[in-house]
Parts: C-alpha cells; structure tokens; sequence
C-alpha cells in the first residue's frame, strides 16, 4: 500500500469510536485523537528514511517498525501512564496509536508481508510467506489489485468523511454516485497502466519462504533448501522449470512495457509500479527465477567493493548497468565469443545500455531502449560490446 494508509487509518478509527471515545471528548480531544491516530497509520513508513538515506540493502518492511512489537510496546507505556494518572483521553491516545499502526501493518500484510516479531525475529509473515495468495491471476496483476484496493479505501474515506455535511438525502445519493463514477474511472485508468507495466511474479515470490526456513526468498541464497546456491542451482525456486529458460520466458513477458524515462529513472515508485530501466529488465528476470541479483552483487561489493560506482546500501544499487560490468568482472563472466553466448546470459551494449539474451540463432536480446518500450532485438543491428555469463549451472 502507497496512498491509502491515511484512508484506511481513518476508517479504522470512525468504526472503533465508540471503543476509545466512551466518554464522548469534546471536539477539540476528538480531532487531537483522530489526527494522532491517522499520523500512526502512516508513521511506520517512515522507516523509508533509513532506508533511503542510509541502507537500502533489505525491504524497509523488515524493520521493527514494521513489527506488532514495537507499537503494543508504546500502547502499554502511553495506557499505563494513563492509568496511573488516571486520565481517560491519555487511555484513548494509547487505544488510537494501536488501531493506526495496527491497520497499516495489516493491509501491508495483505500485499507483501511484515517482519510481526521484530526486533525478535525476522520472519517475514504476510498472505503471499503464508501461501494464502496462489492465484497466478493475483501474482501477474498485481498493481491492479493492489491499488483497486487503495482507491477503494480513499474513496470510501472520503465519502464517510463528507457524510456527516451530506444531511439531505439528495446530497447522499450525489456523494455516492459520484464516488462510483470516480471508482470506475479510476479503475479504467488503473486497467490502461496494468496492460503497460510488468506485475509478474517476482514481486510474488519477493516476501515468500519457499522452504519455510524463515528467511524470506529475497534474503535467502538456497530458496528452494536443496542446499545449492541460486545462482548455481538448475532451478533456483523450485518451481520445476529450468532456471535459464524461466529466465528468458520472463523476459519475453516486459515486450511492450513502458521504460522508464531517463530523468525519472531514479524514482523508485516507478519501479514499483514496473516501470523498468534497462538493468531492471536482467534483476527482475533473475527475480522470477529464484535468483536474486542485488543480493549476489552485495555480497560481491562486501568482499571485494573495487570498481563499484555505489554502495551495496545504495537504493539503486542493482539498477545501475556499471554495477552490473563490475560484478560480471569480479566473477570472470565476461567474454566477446558470440558461439559461448547461451540464452539467460547479459549482453553490454553501446551508450551503457544492457540486455538479457533470450534467442541464439539469430542472437537476439530483450532490452530497455531510451524513449522506446522493451522490446526484443537482433544483436546483429546493435553494437556489441561483451557479453556476461553468470550462471553456473
């Protein structure tokens, strides 16, 4: 969930008021509640400011202010202090900041997952790590489900919101209508998007735990727990299909998607809506595949940084192609003999540009152009510069 947070924050207080307003605050107290307890709905995204400003290495969702923990904690110090001063709104301000930061963390758990137990544990708990979301449908579609969802909240939050001025009927029936076409418009432009950006499924298989060892997917090097590394595995996530050829059929699924523009490539929500830029189309398809790039790279960079144009805790660490280069020469994979190319290897392109091979006679390769969608090219009529071989299988 992006914007719908705040909305879904208010709902949660408007149908638990009379829990914590038994005593019916005045005015004043009830807005002083209401704002606290929509700024706790969103607080837990603060994290982000960690994230981006000092390391970008794990999801922002593994921090303990992604974890139940932390908030029952406040709760209790602020509803003790209540009890012992014996004052009922400092009680009702404890309730507020509970039932926020209890519904974002909820419909977070709804799209990708949450580490419950931090700082005590980092198993990442969600309906995907829980195998509840299995629907290939829900995994490929991803962004229409998930912001449907939001812009069904904030509309419903705004007609709640507003209900109370709505006293005559016919001002009802317009706030209603109103909310339905602006839905169906909504939902229109959220289906036009779907069809121009990739949702598959790495971003489902992102916050899993195939092997239920507690280690969600993007942290775990052995996903499938057949005690061989991804990148050397033969089918890294389990799924039953050849690493290199999974590779390549999702490769093939970006033909047609919007790339993201060169003076936006560095806004990540871009990325999330999926939006890629050259590398993105190599790091997702090694996603999909049970072979997480940025964390191999990141392991590289610890052991051996040289020639690496940013930090491992760099946010766009494994979306810049030199970073790539770099790591593809620390692990000996570079190499120009077109007749060692295979399907699934990276290819290096003139202006810095990358793609990912996926056909051999001739050689052609999925890549992000600037200005253009990603599409599928013969290397013939591209200027080659190396081709990059990371696969060990």
């Amino acid at each position: 969930m992006l914007f719908a947070h705040a909305p879904a924050g208010y709902l949660a207080l408007k149908a638990t008021e009379k829990f914590w307003n038994k005593v019916k605050f005045d005015k004043k107290r009830r807005i002083i509640l209401y704002l606290v307890g929509i700024l706790s709905a969103v607080f837990p995204d603060f994290d982000v400011i960690y994230y981006y400003l000092f390391s970008a290495e794990s999801s922002h969702r593994t921090y303990f202010t992604h974890g139940f923990v932390f908030y029952i904690f406040i709760f209790l110090v602020i509803y003790i202090i209540g009890l012992i001063w014996k004052k009922r709104f400092i009680k009702s301000l404890a309730w507020v900041i509970l039932i926020g930061s209890f519904s974002h963390l909820l419909l977070d758990m709804i799209a990708s997952g949450i580490t419950v137990f931090a700082p005590f544990s980092n198993w990442m708990i969600g309906m995907r790590s829980l195998g509840f979301v299995k629907n290939y449908w829900i995994g490929n579609n991803i962004f229409l489900v998930n912001y449907t969802l939001e812009l069904l909240i904030i509309i419903t939050a705004l007609i709640v919101f507003l209900w109370g001025w709505a006293k005559e009927r016919v001002y009802q029936i317009i706030l209603i209508v109103s909310g339905l076409i602006i839905f169906i418009l909504g939902s229109w432009g959220l289906v036009y998007v779907n069809d121009h950006i990739y949702a598959g499924d790495s971003f489902d298989l992102y916050f899993e735990d195939k092997d239920k060892d507690r280690i969600i997917n993007f942290e775990d090097f052995d996903i499938n727990g057949n005690g061989i590394f991804n990148i050397a595995d033969k089918d890294a996530n389990g799924n039953g299909k050849f690493t290199r050829q999974e590779i390549v059929d999702t490769a093939k699924t970006m033909i047609g998607n919007w790339h993201i523009p060169k003076n936006l490539d560095f806004v990540e929500i871009l990325l999330r809506w999926g939006m890629f830029k050259d590398p993105d189309v190599i790091r997702v398809a090694y996603e999909n595949a049970g072979i997480y790039i940025g964390k191999e790279m990141a392991k590289d960079y610890i052991q051996n940084s040289e020639g690496y144009v940013s930090t491992s805790k760099d946010s766009m660490f494994d979306r810049r192609a030199e970073n790539y280069y770099v790591y593809c020469q620390h692990k000996d994979g570079l190499f120009i003999n077109k007749e060692a190319v295979e399907i699934g290897d990276i290819v290096f392109l003139e202006n810095g540009l990358m793609g990912l091979v996926v056909e051999l006679d001739p050689i052609k390769a999925i890549v992000a152009r600037q200005g253009q969608n990603i599409a599928e090219y013969d290397l013939g009529v591209l200027d080659v510069e190396e081709f990059c071989k990371l696969l060990k299988d």
